[in-house]
C-alpha cells in the first residue's frame, strides 16, 4: 500500500513542505528513519505536475495566474523540472530510479523539484534548473540547498557503452564487456558543485531504490515498476 514520508533535512527549513509517496512502509528498524518521518497524503488538490519527457526542459510558474493555468491541464505540459516563489501550491514529479532532485533557496524564497534521469542529466537539466533561477530571481546562488532523493545506486545501475560514453569517466565503472556502472548521483552533485552551489548545501538520501523494496523501480521490476511521487510547496 503507498505509503507518504518526509525528509528531515528539507523539513529543518521553515515554510518548506516535502512529501514523498513511496510503495509500502518500511520496517521499523530501518536505517532510513533515520533521514524520513512518516506523513500525510497532500492536504490540498493544487498539485502541478508535468509531462515528463526526459528531457532538460524547465517551467518557471511566474505567478498564481500561472499556477492556474497549468492546473487546467494536469500532466499536458511537457518538460521534467519546476520551479516557483508562489505559495500555496505543491509541485510534483513521478520516479522509479530516476533522481527527484529538490531545491530551496531562502531569499526568495524559491523551490525546485527537478527528474534527473540519465538522459535529462546528460542534456543540462541541473545546470538549466540553476541558470533559470539566477536569471529569475536574481537570487545569491550559494544560498541555494539541494537534496537528491531515493534513486538508484551506481551498483545497480547498468549502462551500455552507447551511455556510458556520454559520461564523464569519474562517473562510470566497467563491469563486463560493453557494460557499465554510472553514478547518475555523484554526476548530479558534481554539476550542482559545478554550479557554485556548495558542497556543504548538498545531502544525498544513502538508500538505493533497486535495492529496498519499498520504493518502486523500474530496472528492478520493469513493466510491473508503479512510480513514486515526489512533492514540494511553500
Amino acid at each position: 500500500m503507498p505509503y507518504w514520508i518526509k525528509f528531515k533535512y528539507l523539513s529543518h527549513f521553515n515554510n518548506l513542505h516535502n512529501l514523498f509517496q513511496i510503495k509500502g512502509e518500511p520496517p521499523h528498524n530501518h536505517r532510513i528513519w533515520e533521514c524520513c518521518e512518516p506523513a500525510t497524503s497532500p492536504s490540498h488538490k493544487k498539485i502541478i505536475s508535468l509531462h515528463q519527457i526526459h528531457s532538460d526542459k524547465i517551467i518557471h510558474i511566474k505567478d498564481e495566474r500561472h499556477a492556474e493555468e497549468i492546473l487546467a491541464l494536469p500532466n499536458q505540459i511537457k518538460g521534467d523540472g519546476l520551479l516557483t516563489s508562489v505559495k500555496g501550491i505543491y509541485l510534483r514529479i513521478k520516479v522509479a530510479d530516476c533522481i527527484p532532485l529538490y531545491m530551496y533557496n531562502p531569499t526568495g524564497p524559491m523551490i525546485g523539484l527537478i527528474h534527473v534521469g540519465r538522459r535529462g542529466a546528460i542534456s543540462g537539466i541541473v545546470e538549466n534548473a540553476i541558470t533559470t533561477m539566477q536569471e529569475t530571481w536574481n537570487c545569491d546562488i550559494s544560498q541555494t540547498v539541494c537534496f537528491i532523493g531515493p534513486s538508484i545506486s551506481k551498483e545497480n545501475y547498468i549502462v551500455g557503452e552507447e551511455v556510458a560514453n556520454q559520461y564523464p569517466a569519474d562517473f562510470i565503472e566497467p563491469v563486463d564487456p560493453g557494460k557499465f556502472k554510472l553514478d547518475l548521483k555523484g554526476f548530479t552533485k558534481a554539476q550542482l558543485i559545478q554550479m557554485n552551489i556548495p558542497e556543504s548545501n548538498i545531502s544525498t538520501l544513502p538508500f538505493c531504490t533497486f535495492e529496498e523494496e519499498f520504493f518502486e523501480s523500474y530496472r528492478r521490476d520493469g513493466e510491473n515498476a508503479g512510480r513514486m511521487q515526489a512533492l514540494v510547496g511553500l
